[in-house]
């Protein structure tokens, strides 16, 4: 497989984990939202208090919004180093490094860009 067939399945997926953090947010907060709202109407049974308490609980401690724009990040500048790299506009070691990057993103680690040493001429 070819490096940058890797590199598009990896933007792929990132994709995928993406959208899943994104939906795993929202669906979650509607739900804690939905769930107050009856438990504080009355009109309901007192479960639904441990229902929205549950779902505020895993937006807390999942933190799946900060994963969501990790993966939106790293699958971006994926796309960027892809095309950048399909115009020749990259050498592999810059390819290697800007993945490096891009991976950093889904670490959630500080970026720090070092741009990758160029050949030396009739080396």
């Amino acid at each position: 497989m070819e490096a940058w067939d890797e590199v598009e399945v990896l933007a792929r997926t990132w994709t995928v984990l993406y959208r899943c953090w994104w939906s795993v947010h929202y669906t979650t907060g509607i739900l804690a939202a939905v769930a107050g709202a009856i438990v504080a109407s009355g009109t309901g049974p007192i479960v639904w208090g441990s229902v929205a308490s549950v779902c505020a609980a895993l937006i807390t401690f999942l933190g799946p919004l900060k994963k969501a724009t990790q993966y939106y990040h790293a699958h971006h500048a994926l796309s960027q180093v892809l095309l950048e790299a399909r115009h020749g506009l990259l050498t592999d070691s810059q390819f290697a490094a800007r993945v490096g990057e891009a991976r950093r993103y889904v670490l959630g680690t500080e970026i720090v860009v070092t741009p990758a040493p160029e050949p030396e001429e009739g080396a």
